[in-house]
């Protein structure tokens, strides 16, 4: 177990390791310029129990520490790119969209850095590959995705989320390939069947994506987002009706959610029932959470569909209270006013 580290433990534990690797000015031998390995492996344990904590201002410093007297510390480099993960996350929750780029930037090249130092993890080329895409840096991950599974064969996770990238980037037939190799090691696999059935939807072959939404269905039942793309198939084929039948047996607690709302209200527009669809936004529980501006603009758009100018006045007021940009909002008041 380790034990928590106060501060002035820390900073002893810190300087330390920072004045390990410095002479006396004088001739120094290799193992005077190499920080002691018992200092760094404390400072290791400080940083990840403060990172545990969520203390991640000193969590970063102490890797950072690290990393600067040792840059080949594979551990160091590792921890240093799972704190700048927590803060890019941290920012993105908070609405900062570009200080999270910067960090996830950064974090993704730390984890090059661990790569390179552990060439044969296939789990760490996995973890390096997420951190890329989540960095925007989409032809990095397809090489750390195909890494991480010629590393581990018969590990399904690399090729899943290198079919799902695949498929972003609309390659998709380098998609259904990837897709393939997955099914052939586990061919119930929930997310990897609703992934084929979405390369099929791109493709139009409706009848085979009606099928693998079914059958991804079948096997992770209770996955939200595996049945709000089964209604999205079926709507994007001429079928809203169906698509709402599907969504509309959901208890409450899963049709207000985000995702599940915006299926349905697209079904509603597509039938011409733009009141339902607005209904189906008012009810949305993003309505009172971080996306409160996004829902109260899609449910004041259609409020004006449905030509009901009272309402959609005041969820243009909402939107502005949650922060939407005036030039946004004066493309809605502006069609409000027609």
């Amino acid at each position: 177990m380790i034990l928590a580290c106060s501060p002035f433990r820390c900073f002893v534990v810190l300087l330390t390791v920072i004045l390990a690797g410095c002479g006396d000015g004088g001739d120094s031998s290799a193992s005077s310029s190499t920080p002691d390995a018992e200092s760094v492996k404390i400072s290791l344990e400080a940083a990840e129990q403060y990172l545990l904590g969520g203390d991640l201002v000193e969590a970063e410093a102490i890797a950072r520490s690290v990393v600067t007297v040792m840059p080949d510390s594979l551990d160091g480099q590792e921890l240093l790119g799972r704190t700048l993960v927590a803060r890019a996350i941290l920012a993105r929750d908070s609405g900062q969209p570009e200080a999270a780029r910067v960090l996830w930037n950064e974090a993704s090249g730390r984890y090059e850095q661990v790569v390179r130092l552990s060439p044969r993890s296939s789990g760490l080329h996995q973890s390096a590959g997420e951190v890329a895409q989540m960095a925007g840096r989409n032809g990095l991950a397809i090489e750390l995705y195909h890494r991480a599974g010629d590393l581990e064969p018969d590990d399904p996770k690399p090729g899943l989320y290198l079919a799902q990238l695949l498929l972003a980037e609309g390659q998709l037939d380098e998609a259904r390939g990837a897709i393939d190799r997955v099914l052939a090691l586990v061919p119930e696999q929930g997310h990897a069947l609703a992934t084929l059935a979405v390369i099929d939807m791109q493709q139009s072959l409706w009848e085979d994506a009606k099928r693998h939404i079914t059958m991804a269905v079948d096997s992770q039942p209770d996955d939200l987002g595996i049945r709000t793309m089964q209604t999205r198939i079926f709507r994007r084929s001429g079928d809203p009706e169906r698509g709402l039948e599907l969504l509309l047996g959901l208890p409450d607690s899963a049709r207000i959610t985000e995702p599940v709302a915006e299926e349905i209200a697209a079904c509603w527009m597509d039938l011409n029932r733009p009141e339902q669809a607005a209904e189906a936004w008012e009810r949305c529980h993003g309505g009172s959470g971080q996306r409160a501006g996004f829902v109260a603009m899609k449910a004041a758009e259609a409020w004006i569909e449905a030509g009901r100018s009272i309402e959609a006045a005041g969820w243009i007021e909402r939107a502005e209270l949650a922060g939407v940009s005036s030039d946004r909002l004066d493309s809605l008041r502006n069609r409000l006013g027609d």
